[in-house]
């Protein structure tokens, strides 16, 4: 994908506060209410979701059929524990407090403002795919629903894990008669996806020494097949863009959801380095720097925003490949 605008992290700032009235795009906005969810704890998925960040930790995911869904928001902020605020509170701290909630857990949860609106996409498509408005997957996550460890291709016993390029994981319940196909039209309607045909499941396999591969899976295999394949439990399935269009720019007019998710995918490619050989440092280096941007611009940082505040807060391994990372010097970086 080629980047066509580059904004100079050194000029990037922001000064406004939660108590604010903001104005994005020139429309009014009002701050996000707090909201008060009680949960009980499910014997197998916990409270089920996923946080990650501190101050405040942010709900990255909910795990579907949890306690939790309907009730929290991937992007929501946790502000408070039972009786205690947590909004400045550490992360281990964070972690304490819901693990000794043996039974149930009350949170006060809070949106952050609506981030600028995409070029691709509207401000109501957005709201309705419910989408992370952090397009990146954190290094460091807690995962505080006690569920299996990431490389499992299963969540539990007959319910499969599907990871979404922009971090989020799907899970699904199958049996005999599931199919793949029967996962991706399941997909396609969360996501409010046109044009299906460009997306299929893939597995990915690491290997010692030799990175990973992409297998593409056929829509007529049924998961009770795949999920018995050797080695299985070293593999992640994956909703991807298999058949990429001749024309980006035909797909954005057809289907703008597919053409995010495309652009998203390809960021994701370049940061793995499954473009091999092909990479040309210095358009991963100006996509990085975009990357970054639209990152600060997302989460609404409240100071000016620095290369350096950007390696303490995220780390650039989220945005530069490790072969750019180790083969050009920091000087040359900073100067893009």
């Amino acid at each position: 994908m080629r980047c066509l605008f580059l904004f100079p992290l050194s000029h990037v700032s922001q000064s406004s506060s939660l108590e604010e009235v903001h104005r994005l795009d020139g429309v009014q906005q009002v701050p996000p209410a707090p909201r008060l969810v009680e949960m009980r704890r499910d014997p197998v998925l916990g409270f089920g979701f996923v946080a990650g960040s501190e101050k405040p930790v942010v709900v990255r995911s909910v795990t579907p059929g949890g306690p939790s869904e309907g009730k929290l928001i991937p992007g929501d902020e946790i502000i408070m524990i039972n009786d205690e605020a947590v909004s400045s509170a550490p992360r281990e701290r964070v972690i304490d407090l819901v693990r000794n909630c043996k039974e149930s857990i009350m949170l006060t949860v809070v949106q952050p403002y609506p981030s600028p609106k995409s070029a691709f996409i509207s401000a109501a498509k957005k709201a309705k795919l419910k989408s992370n408005p952090v397009k990146v997957r954190f290094a460091e996550e807690v995962i505080i629903n006690g569920q299996v460890p990431d490389n499992s291709l299963l969540f539990m016993q007959k319910v499969l894990k599907v990871y979404l390029e922009n971090g989020q994981t799907k899970s699904f319940r199958f049996d005999c008669s599931t199919s793949i196909k029967d996962v991706i039209m399941t997909l396609q309607e969360k996501l409010s996806i046109k044009c299906i045909e460009h997306f299929s499941l893939m597995l990915e396999q690491r290997t010692e020494g030799s990175g990973s591969k992409l297998l593409l899976l056929h829509e007529q295999e049924m998961l009770t097949r795949v999920t018995q394949r050797p080695g299985s439990d070293k593999m992640k399935c994956f909703f991807r863009i298999s058949f990429v269009p001749k024309d980006p720019v035909d797909l954005l007019r057809r289907d703008a959801v597919a053409f995010e998710y495309l652009y998203v995918q390809s960021c994701n490619d370049v940061v793995l380095e499954r473009f091999g050989s092909e990479l040309k440092y210095d358009a991963a280096l100006r996509l990085a720097a975009l990357q970054m941007y639209v990152l600060t611009m997302t989460t609404r940082q409240l100071q000016k925003v620095s290369l350096k505040y950007i390696q303490k807060e995220w780390g650039l391994a989220l945005f530069i490949p490790p072969a750019v990372m180790t083969s050009m010097k920091e000087r040359t970086s900073r100067k893009h």
